[in-house]
């Protein structure tokens, strides 16, 4: 169903403070759709906002699985919008 709504060749981007469920099986249910979905051409971004590493590991391991790339936000409020372009221009690059 969301193929069919999203195309072949699609790309999600997930805002996220990684703090997705408590539930162990809710987030392995997460991580299992996101590695379907990437076996369908649709690719996941993470953009994070947590702060500790245990949720950069999750936040990266949600868009290792969707065959895109995490991009962690840590900037004051000053500098955000400078951080996030240069993030995206930086990961873009890479591909």
């Amino acid at each position: 169903a969301i193929k069919e709504n999203l195309g072949e060749n699609s790309l999600i981007i997930l805002a996220t403070d990684g703090l997705l469920t408590n539930d162990k099986e809710e987030e392995e249910e997460i991580f299992r759709m996101i590695d379907t979905h990437y076996s369908q051409n649709i690719l996941f971004n993470v953009l994070g906002f947590g702060i500790s590493q245990h949720i950069h590991f999750k936040m990266n391991k949600l868009a290792m699985l969707g065959g895109g790339f995490f991009m962690p936000f840590v900037a004051s409020k000053k500098n955000q919008e400078k951080q996030f372009i240069a993030n995206v221009l930086n990961k873009l690059n890479r591909k």
